[in-house]
């Protein structure tokens, strides 16, 4: 397997508004799943050990959004409706990152 120092990591995010991320987790001897890390700068970074979003097969899991303002990480200012649309926000961008829309959402 190839190995990826976290020095070249950084170079490419300069460069990238996402990167994805290929492993394989077998399933059985005869299947495996595809899982693919999504990631953009255009949201607001995981805060925790989990990822933005991660693609298996035809299905995209997000991980939950609240109103962070992505430069700041802080949550934007203006009560909840503003909150609601930033997180919204955030989470168009993400869908963005994996070539999705809000029309592919089912819930």
């Amino acid at each position: 397997k190839p190995v990826i120092s976290a020095e070249h990591i950084s170079d490419t995010l300069q460069y990238c508004d996402h990167i994805t991320i290929v492993t394989s987790v077998s399933v059985n001897m005869s299947n495996s799943l595809r899982r693919v890390i999504i990631a953009t700068k255009k949201a607001p970074d995981a805060i925790g050990p989990y990822n933005q979003a991660v693609q298996v097969g035809n299905t995209l899991y997000i991980s939950g959004q609240i109103g962070f303002v992505p430069e700041t990480m802080e949550v934007i200012k203006g009560g909840v409706v503003t909150e609601a649309k930033q997180a919204l926000t955030n989470m168009g961008h993400i869908l963005e990152a994996a070539n999705c829309n809000f029309d592919n959402v089912v819930k």
